[in-house]
């Protein structure tokens, strides 16, 4: 399965142990072809080729971040008017994130349940983790955590360190993988 999802190069991608082999020692039409880089005499396998993207990309989806968003805090949070979003699945408003104020200094980020890759795939989100920072000028808390396979819960302090909805000047920015 591809990204949002934890892929495996020999489940997922079909792949054979030791990789796919080419049929002949060089492609027919370097212009179209791509050799597997497992090509008929050579030794090893990893060598430059489909073989080392098909497992560069699987070892990428076990850590690589997956969607990211910036909103300002307060009662009302809102995505922040510039670079508000992005995901690997897209930045169109279909798969914009939702913003709540849940409780007093806890805000939640809902992403879709399901995202279309780009071969028209639809998959299932699967957030593992998530970073939180902020930007402001006076001093606050926050942390965060993943609360379902598509929320992000983030939590705000005073630095009394209590439960605080401090303001809509505090932008925070919010990493998902």
């Amino acid at each position: 399965m591809t990204v949002p999802n934890v892929a495996d190069p020999l489940a997922d991608y079909g792949m054979p142990e030791g990789g796919f082999a080419d049929y002949l020692v060089s492609p027919t039409d370097p212009t179209t072809d791509w050799t597997s880089g497992n090509s008929p005499g050579e030794s090893g396998s990893g060598s430059p080729g489909a073989n080392q993207m098909i497992v560069d990309v699987a070892a990428m989806t076990r850590t690589a971040i997956r969607c990211w968003a910036r909103f300002t805090l307060g009662t009302s949070p809102a995505l922040a008017t510039t670079n508000p979003h992005d995901a690997m699945w897209g930045n169109d408003s279909g798969v914009a994130p939702v913003l709540a104020h849940a409780a007093t200094g806890e805000w939640t980020i809902t992403w879709p349940t399901t995202v279309t890759d780009k071969l028209g795939m639809e998959r299932t989100l699967n957030l593992r983790r998530a970073s939180v920072r902020m930007e402001g000028s006076t001093l606050a808390f926050v942390q965060c955590a993943v609360t379902a396979p598509n929320v992000v819960t983030v939590y705000g302090f005073n630095t009394s360190f209590s439960a605080n909805d401090l303001s809509s000047s505090y932008t925070v920015h919010v990493e998902a993988g």
